[in-house]
């Protein structure tokens, strides 16, 4: 037999690590800085200074005195534009009562809107009698027929009363239209 064969090996080189690039070191970051911790010398500590007692009364007069006069400006204005009202109008303005308490206008209540019944209303009512207090009735809606819909199911018999009592005696006629199903009745009677 022969020599064994020797093989030739190639060296091994451990894998060196790779180095991670080198990070700034990590310092804690405040708002406050370093001088801000340094007591301030004396000089150059600012010093409230409160004004005494007369001035400030006498800059708040001044203010007062200053605004007077803007308001006495505006209620001229006032009067000149009242006074040209007036030329061109013949009604009397009422002059203004200076008591620095405003004085309220009376109230005057609306009257309630009645709506006006019409004949041909109270007849459709007259007839359906006992059933009005299960029905709308809606003569704004159309110029020519008063519409009269259910508040409430009428049920079988109620509704055959009333369909045979619209179309027979007052000239109506039932639109079916699922929930808005409704009577119309001729406002003019035929």
């Amino acid at each position: 037999m022969s020599e064994p064969e020797k093989k030739e090996s190639i060296p091994v080189v451990p894998e060196e690590k790779k180095s991670e690039p080198e990070r700034p070191p990590i310092t804690k970051r405040s708002f406050i800085d370093e001088s801000d911790l340094k007591p301030a010398p004396e000089k150059e500590k600012e010093i409230l200074k409160i004004p005494p007692a007369e001035i400030s009364l006498m800059y708040c007069s001044k203010e007062l005195r200053e605004i007077s006069a803007k308001f006495d400006r505006l209620l001229a204005i006032f009067e000149n534009a009242r006074a040209q009202i007036n030329n061109t109008q013949s009604v009397p303005v009422p002059s203004v009562v200076r008591t620095g308490v405003p004085t309220p206008e009376p109230r005057v209540e609306p009257k309630p809107v009645v709506p006006e019944v019409s004949a041909r209303l109270a007849e459709v009512k007259l007839k359906l009698g006992e059933w009005t207090n299960m029905l709308n009735f809606d003569e704004q809606s159309s110029a020519q027929y008063i519409k009269i819909s259910p508040k409430q199911f009428l049920g079988a018999e109620n509704f055959a009363k009333i369909a045979s009592l619209i179309r027979n005696e007052l000239g109506g006629n039932y639109v079916s239209q699922g929930k808005n199903s409704h009577f119309l009745v001729p406002k003019q009677k035929a």
